[in-house]
This record gives C-alpha cells, structure tokens and sequence, in this order.
C-alpha cells in the first residue's frame, strides 16, 4: 500500500531518530517482519539481534515477539 504524505513523513521522522549506520540498514528493511508496517511509523524502530543478524522491528511490542520467535 502507498503511504499517504502525512505517513510517510511519520516514517521519516521515525526512522531519522536511528543513528546513521543504523539508519542505513532499517531503510534498506523497510517494513516490520512482525507486523508488515513500514519501520519508522511507529517512532524510533527497535533493533534486535537474532542471532548475528541485526534486524529492526516497528516497536518494543514486536521485538519481544521476534525474540521469541526468531526463526518466524
């Protein structure tokens, strides 16, 4: 789905409050694999280490949920 101006200036917001590198690799995600909204409308995205793998989530509720399922 298409964001609409006023999200995909949430979005930004959201994601401009990452540092740079991490910044970086949550614009290169784009979406939530927990919820499949962008990363960024929710605010700060979370990151998470599963495994070796640094993955962003849309907030704190997901990331307890990738945690506990991080194979999903």
């Amino acid at each position: 789905a298409k964001l609409t101006p006023a999200e995909l200036a949430e979005v930004r917001a959201g994601l401009a409050e990452l540092p740079p590198a991490d910044r970086k690799l949550a614009e290169a995600q784009v979406m939530c694999p927990v919820t499949d909204e962008p990363l960024g409308s929710m605010g700060r995205p979370a990151k998470v280490m599963l495994g070796d793998r640094a993955v962003f989530v849309c907030c704190k509720g997901c990331r307890r949920k990738a945690l506990a399922d991080p194979d999903k």
